[in-house]
């Protein structure tokens, strides 16, 4: 059986850090070569995330199923961040319960984020496999 990982970017949009995330999407497939790979994050940074990939990595842009997702204004910080944090940590933990994936890797991630998918933090937060 095939792994299913979960490469998530909840908070970088446009060309920001996107040579990174085709990095990080190349060294988990070359990683994890069967695995089957996910990718969210804001709809815009996919696009130039693929465009970042390396010369030969088509293929790789093939092999992921690219899942748009909506993330919070960055001019928002502290407490107020929260709300707009809690939609997309809620989702993401969601999906990784539904889909049953073996792994997820954030490319980067807010503290308030960070925060609201600690364990013991927020009843919904990540729980290891039983």
């Amino acid at each position: 059986m095939s792994q299913h990982i979960l490469v998530c970017e909840p908070q970088c949009s446009g060309f920001e850090h996107a040579p990174v995330n085709a990095a990080l999407l190349e060294a988990v497939a070359l990683a994890f070569p069967e695995a089957r790979i996910t990718f969210r994050a804001e709809e815009e940074h996919s696009r130039w995330v693929r465009e970042a990939l390396p010369q030969g990595a088509a293929a790789l842009g093939a092999r992921v199923h690219w899942h748009p997702m909506a993330i919070p204004p960055r001019s928002i910080e502290g407490w107020p961040r929260v709300r707009h944090e809690f939609p997309w940590v809620r989702s993401l933990l969601a999906e990784c319960r539904s889909e049953g994936y073996d792994a997820c890797i954030l490319g980067s991630i807010a503290s308030t984020g960070l925060h609201l998918a600690s364990p013991g933090v927020c009843p919904f937060g990540w729980q290891p496999p039983s």
